[in-house]
């Protein structure tokens, strides 16, 4: 850079040590002198480049300029150097940078732009992105000598095989060449003569007006701050000291909440975990077998949780209208959900369940033996149960027949029981129907008219939910209920299936609810009336 203090070695013949090496550098008019030294080793001599920021500072030097230079080593015979050296702007910087924030696992690929003349491409072999922690920037921003460092000396050079990526630890240097006695010619992003200043140094190229480098990997580090800054070093040796802000992140996903919903869309689901943070990068994407749709997040500040609406199911087909036999299929498969926090790095954030339950009809629950002990009668209760084929195993058409018709009995008695008796707290019931998800979250909701009491629903297979009727708030009498399904507590099935309850006189107690009758007729039901098993009208049983 034209700021000066680049190791610089010129390599040559009949060099040897004297007291007045000297090296000139002259762009245009402008000519200044630096003292050089003698490298044994490599028998060459090196020096540090002079400043030039106060020409640019006053535009009487625009650049990148190619700069002749020239030798001596008595102070009075000046030999012409065949090869130039380009100066460049000291105030060349990044534009942009995307990714802004990438996983501690690194791999990630980033580009920064920036604007660099052809002269400076031509003339790219060491270019080095460096990776430091806020944390750890006490030091200056740029790559040079550590004092007293033995040629000998070396570290350990640690390859990222999940990057790719030459990664290196760095410790802070002083500005003092002489006393470091580096070797000049290997000066470069992998100079083992070389410590950094608490930098992660990885390589990177050039390409379309961007340099791209892999993020290295933090995963191995004891790091307290995730907060980066990025910057560029276009000889491998000097930043150009205005980095930019990069974040790294860790991010475990716990849980999506909820992580299904009706397929018309609306539900507000959650994204619970650790590590979030807000980044205008944020996206959710829905991946299908009919491809991939994006969602947009909400960052919830006070929570530290992402959230999103769910889409409808028909817009999962980018945009074509699906027939409902596609709708369908779809429905029946697990949607993946995953997000980023830059828009290039994607990780797996849970599936999502697309459901729309229908209840058919209410049907009395199987009782329970109330011989077993409680616990026994719970583990049943809570238990799936498969709906058993009841013409297995029948060979004749008189077997069938017969089967059929205890089968439609059988129903039957349920429907008239639905529809001839009333309900109470306590009791058992079933809601049979198509399209029941398993879950271990459904709820039922007992509606009548503004008012509504949620119950659990214990799922037993793809037709049935069982559920045991709340205690209901309403004035002693009997009321018909509206019974509906959520997986989600947000969306309800509307299938406006009822059956009737009976409310009780708070007053009562148990025993004499118990003795309240159990059977009406229509036109009893009317007047409120009940009958008991004779069928005799009563208001109590005394």
């Amino acid at each position: 850079p034209s700021s000066g203090g680049t190791i610089l070695s010129i390599i040559g013949t009949g060099f040897t040590e004297t007291r007045d090496i000297s090296v000139k550098f002259r762009i245009g008019g402008v000519e200044k002198k630096v003292a050089g030294s003698y490298d044994p080793i490599t028998d060459s001599l090196r020096c540090l480049t002079p400043d030039f920021s106060f020409e640019e500072q006053e535009e009487s030097i625009l650049f990148p300029q190619k700069c002749h230079v020239e030798v001596s080593i008595d102070g009075q015979t000046w030999i012409d150097n065949p090869d130039d050296f380009l100066f460049y702007s000291y105030q060349i910087s990044v534009l942009a940078i995307n990714p802004k924030c990438a996983s501690i696992k690194g791999g990630c690929k980033m580009f920064m732009d920036i604007s660099l003349e052809e002269s400076m491409v031509e003339r790219l072999s060491h270019l080095t992105v460096g990776f430091r922690s806020k944390g750890s920037n006490k030091g200056p921003a740029y790559l040079e000598p550590e004092k007293k460092l033995d040629i000998e000396e070396s570290f350990e050079m640690k390859s990222e095989k999940d990057t790719g990526a030459r990664v290196k630890e760095e410790t802070i240097p002083t500005n003092n060449m002489k006393s470091a006695n580096v070797n000049p010619l290997t000066v470069n992003a992998d100079s083992k003569e070389l410590e950094r200043t608490n930098w992660i140094l990885v390589d990177a190229a050039y390409e379309n007006g961007s340099i791209t480098c892999m993020v290295p990997s933090l995963e191995n580090k004891d790091l307290e701050e995730l907060e980066f800054e990025v910057d560029v070093s276009i000889n491998g040796q000097q930043f150009t000291g205005q980095p930019s802000t990069f974040r790294f992140y860790d991010i475990y996903v716990r849980s999506i909440s909820p992580n299904n919903g009706c397929s018309k869309g609306g539900a507000l689901v959650t994204i619970f975990g650790d590590g979030f943070f807000e980044t205008p990068g944020k996206k959710l994407k829905f991946i299908t077998k009919y491809g991939e749709r994006l969602v947009d997040l909400q960052w919830g500040k006070k929570e530290k949780i992402y959230s999103f609406y769910a889409p409808p199911i028909t817009w999962l087909f980018g945009g074509e209208e699906p027939t409902p036999e596609l709708i369908n299929v779809l429905k029946e498969d697990l949607v993946k959900v995953e997000m980023t926090l830059s828009g290039i790095e994607w990780f797996d954030v849970g599936h999502f369940k697309y459901y729309d339950p229908e209840i058919e009809k209410i049907s009395p629950a199987p009782p329970l033996d109330m011989t077993l002990p409680e616990e026994k009668r719970r583990e049943i209760w809570e238990s799936e149960a498969p709906e058993a084929d009841p013409f297995v195993g029948l060979k004749t058409e008189a077997e069938i027949e017969k089967k059929r018709q205890e089968v439609a009995k059988k129903q039957k008695d349920e429907d008239d029981e639905m529809e001839l008796l009333f309900k109470k707290a306590g009791a058992l019931i079933s809601l049979r129907g198509h399209h029941f998800p398993k879950s271990k979250n459904i709820l039922v909701r007992f509606i009548q008219g503004n008012s509504a009491v949620l119950a659990q629903g214990i799922w037993k297979n793809s037709t049935r939910i069982s559920t045991i009727i709340p205690e209901i708030e309403l004035p002693p009498g009997i009321h018909e209920l509206t019974v509906e399904i959520s997986y989600n507590s947000q969306e309800y099935s509307t299938s406006g299936k009822k059956f009737k309850y009976m409310a009780f006189d708070k007053n009562l107690t148990p025993e004499q609810r118990n003795k309240l009758c159990l059977l009406y007729t229509s036109d009893a039901a009317d007047d409120l009336l009940c009958v008991d098993l004779g069928g005799r009208r009563i208001l109590t049983k005394k």
